[in-house]
């Protein structure tokens, strides 16, 4: 019988109260890293992976950005994230799914956001999936944590989040720009970004040079 994947478990008030905890300060800034590749790139279908509660959809435009996919492997995270934005954005498909074991259900579109999802899966599997879900002129945005030798999984004092500790890997820059090269994508961007408790974030823009 194989093991429930601890994001499955884990209440949603927990993941946005450690999330959002002033020392970890993660859900605003990937809120805000969201914001800046949406004003960037302007896509016109946009697939977010481990949308949760909607983790920055509050910035997409609508009329910008009519197309827009969430995806994630909590069904209640989803539900959330339907009561929360289905009024305001009428073009949102949610689904529920396991990117790493499961076909992931959308079509092509021109920006795939994926913030602190390689953390927990099987880097080479995803990227191979999800490059074949972003259109030519299209882009993926990255974001990863580098712990700086400060635990892994934050301590705020929300006990939950503790099991997630027993699936997170750090992951090296490196090694994804090596494996997104492998299916013909180049890195176009890379910067860093501090965060509170003394970690901080790598963000990068995978773009096709094949076509």
């Amino acid at each position: 019988m194989s093991m429930l994947n601890p994001w499955t478990e884990i209440p949603i008030e927990d993941y946005e109260k450690h999330m959002s905890d002033r020392n970890v300060y993660q859900l605003q800034t990937l809120s805000a890293i969201l914001k800046s590749k949406l004003n960037k790139y302007k896509p016109s279908s946009l697939a977010v992976l481990g949308v949760g509660s909607g983790n920055g959809l509050e910035h997409v435009d609508q009329r910008a950005t009519p197309e827009i996919y969430g995806i994630d492997i909590n069904e209640s995270y989803l539900r959330i994230c339907e009561n929360r934005y289905q009024k305001v954005l009428p073009g949102l498909h949610l689904h529920r799914c396991d990117i790493q074991n499961d076909e992931i259900p959308i079509p092509r579109v021109q920006m795939i956001a994926c913030n602190l999802i390689f953390e927990y899966v099987h880097a080479g599997i995803v990227i191979d999936k999800i490059c074949k879900k972003v259109t030519a002129e299209g882009v993926i945005t990255v974001v990863i944590q580098n712990s700086n030798g400060i635990s892994s999984i934050s301590k705020t004092g929300i006990q939950s989040l503790n099991s997630l500790a027993s699936i997170f890997k750090e992951v090296l820059i490196d090694d994804l720009i090596s494996k997104f090269d492998r299916v013909g994508f180049q890195k176009a961007e890379q910067e860093a970004m501090e965060l509170p408790n003394g970690k901080n974030f790598t963000i990068a823009d995978f773009k096709n040079i094949v076509f």
